[in-house]
């Protein structure tokens, strides 16, 4: 009934084809793969941003040193933890190797957990009262 109230009859020139036929098995495992793919999206996020941190992280050098990322200050660099550092007495081959330690100039917090409640100390600040909206 929906298909001739809105669609109208079969057109002639496709009768020869007879109806069309309802999803199959190979129309039901696309679906199911592209719902296991927007749940595995969903479940670990991870996996997709993870090749965009380092974009974020260029951003972090930006902020610090008020000029774009480019490894001509070789005194920035961002360790292994995803920390944002200052070393010293590096070369133009060692940029980009990973770095263990230096002077922590924005600590990695590259996913965040809770927000504190209004006056808990988190990392050296206190949180102000939220208001609610």
């Amino acid at each position: 009934m929906f298909q001739q109230t809105f669609l109208g009859p079969e057109p002639i020139a496709h009768a020869e084809l007879g109806e069309v036929r309802e999803l199959k098995g190979h129309g039901f495992a696309v679906i199911a793969v592209l719902a296991v793919l927007i749940f595995f999206q969903g479940l670990q996020p991870a996996f997709f941003t993870r090749p965009m941190e380092m974009s974020g992280q260029a951003a972090r050098l930006m902020v610090t040193s008020a000029s774009k990322p480019v490894w001509r200050d070789l005194s920035h660099e961002i360790s292994t933890d995803g920390s944002l550092v200052r070393t010293s007495e590096r070369t133009y081959p060692q940029i980009g190797a990973p770095v263990e330690r230096g002077e922590i100039l924005s600590p990695a917090d590259l996913h965040p957990g809770r927000l504190p409640e209004a006056g808990e100390e988190h990392e050296g600040e206190v949180a102000l009262a939220r208001s609610e909206p």
